[in-house]
């Protein structure tokens, strides 16, 4: 069974228009005992990132439609008997969150497909995966970077190596993604963007990066950085672009 709360705190953006982001509630909100708010999770940067765009959107034109909307996902049993205090834990912490979705864990996919998710995002394998198989765009939240991921920027990072074994470029769910994530990248300059999107390969060389590039370019995508490791490892540019999640390959390797 499948129980979606509204926030009536926050506006609600238009389902045709938005784009769905769904957060794994254990990402967002750490454990608390008793009648405590929860504290922030590891996905909260990332929150604050997705809110920060919202805002800079409107702020460039009141009538903005493409908009992040966030909604946060739980199957855990536990946590969906403490709906109420998940609610108001997201408010004590500033965080815009436009639907509470409360699950069991046979349901979980299903919660993600009535709320027209176009990407799930969590700290858990096991979640991307499930999600993954059941056609949903999933990523894994980044941690190993020496330092957090910032909240006034978005940052995304696409691992594309798949896409030279595969000449027909992203599935179309992940085309919507990308072509919708780049019309938001496309309402701001080239300085002081809320959104950075960048593309790596991990393997190969400049001539077959050039045809990924091109492909993901067909399907919509603009990138802002460009990165062809060709087998060099890739921690250092992890570190240094300290991405919110990475796409592709089920997110950073340890």
């Amino acid at each position: 069974m499948v129980a979606t709360i509204a926030n009536v705190d926050v506006k609600q953006k238009d389902a045709e228009q938005a784009l769905a982001v769904a957060i794994s509630c254990s990402a967002a909100l750490d454990d608390a005992d008793g009648d405590e708010v929860h504290g922030v999770g590891v996905a909260f940067p990332l929150m604050k990132a997705l809110q920060n765009v919202n805002r800079r959107l409107v702020a460039a034109n009141s009538a903005e439609s493409l908009l992040f909307d966030v909604v946060l996902v739980t199957t855990d049993e536990r946590r969906r008997r403490q709906n109420a205090r998940i609610v108001s834990s997201t408010k004590h912490h500033g965080l815009e969150v436009s639907r509470f979705c409360f699950s069991g864990p046979e349901d979980f996919v299903a919660s993600l497909l009535e709320n027209r998710v176009q990407l799930f995002v969590s700290a858990e394998p096991e979640e991307v995966s499930r999600a993954c198989r059941g056609g949903v765009l999933s990523a894994l939240l980044c941690r190993r970077q020496t330092g957090p991921s910032p909240s006034e920027q978005l940052r995304v990072l696409l691992c594309a190596d798949d896409f030279a074994t595969t000449p027909a470029g992203p599935a179309p769910a992940a085309k919507r993604f990308w072509s919708q994530l780049s019309a938001m990248r496309g309402r701001f300059g080239a300085l002081d963007s809320p959104v950075s999107i960048s593309v790596m390969t991990a393997h190969g060389g400049r001539h077959s990066f050039s045809d990924i590039l091109a492909t993901l370019r067909s399907a919509g995508l603009k990138a802002d950085e460009a990165h062809c490791l060709a087998g060099a490892p890739r921690g250092p540019i992890l570190d240094r672009l300290r991405p919110h999640f990475l796409l592709g390959d089920g997110g950073p390797r340890p």
